[in-house]
């Protein structure tokens, strides 16, 4: 062939084979670019899992202590009725008090275990009542009076009421056992 073809031959050729590295550049740019994405996929489903187990982990000690949190009411609760059923205690209303005691707080658990599962489904709904603190305080006064005594806490005041906020909120969740 002549120069001129073999010229023109080389050209095309040429072409082609810039067309092909171009071509291969993009391909190579576009497996690098979707190698990043999942190198970044990945990573977020390493950081999932470990949020995942986490959570999982926390889960199994919350339940291990509600267990235990359930028990040691029931514990009181079967000692005492026992106690009362083999006449050990007589059936008096002091002696039935510690059950009652311990079922309230039994319940405030259950009921406690009752608002995280509402919280976790999402379907929680805050509902704001107004709270007398000072009356609160005098309540909780009250129930610890008993321990007190054997303490000196003679100058132990509350403040007067009139610097006492009122507290909007979910009453029944402030002073758990102390009501």
């Amino acid at each position: 062939p002549s120069d001129q073809v073999r010229t023109a031959i080389f050209v095309v050729v040429g072409i082609i084979v810039s067309g092909v590295c171009e071509a291969l550049l993009r391909a190579r740019e576009r497996v690098e670019e979707q190698a990043r994405e999942l190198q970044t996929e990945m990573h977020a489903r390493q950081l999932r899992e470990r949020e995942r187990q986490e959570m999982e982990h926390r889960k199994d000690e919350f339940l291990a202590v509600l267990a235990h949190e359930l028990r040691n009411p029931l514990a009181v609760q079967r000692a005492s009725l026992e106690a009362l059923q083999d006449g050990i205690y007589p059936l008096t209303p002091e002696n039935l008090q510690p059950v009652l005691e311990q079922n309230i707080l039994l319940s405030r658990l259950v009921d406690d275990l009752r608002t995280l599962a509402l919280a976790d489904a999402g379907q929680l709904t805050l509902e704001r009542t107004p709270v007398d603190l000072l009356a609160l305080l005098q309540r909780m006064v009250e129930k610890f009076r008993p321990q007190a005594a054997s303490n000196d806490t003679s100058g132990t005041r509350l403040p007067p009421q009139a610097i006492v906020p009122r507290y909007q909120g979910g009453a029944p969740s402030i002073g758990v056992g102390a009501w």
